[in-house]
């Protein structure tokens, strides 16, 4: 069963690595890309009020999420 749930910041990490799909073929890692800085940029977006950050989750595991 898949739930879509608020991120929490134990879901960071995860969610960085989830952004590498978007380097595959035909796409590109950009050349400044930095996963540290990313997972901080989550990190306050998880944390604020004035962002929304979603996760779904299939049998526990990760499968998307969604940045508002």
């Amino acid at each position: 069963m898949t739930v879509v749930r608020p991120a929490s910041l134990d879901d960071v990490d995860q969610l960085v690595s989830m952004y590498e799909w978007l380097f595959a073929p035909p796409g590109s890692r950009p050349s400044r890309w930095d996963p540290q800085g990313a997972a901080v940029a989550l990190g306050r977006a998880v944390s604020s009020g004035k962002a929304v950050v979603l996760v779904a989750a299939l049998d526990g595991e990760l499968v998307g999420f969604c940045t508002a």
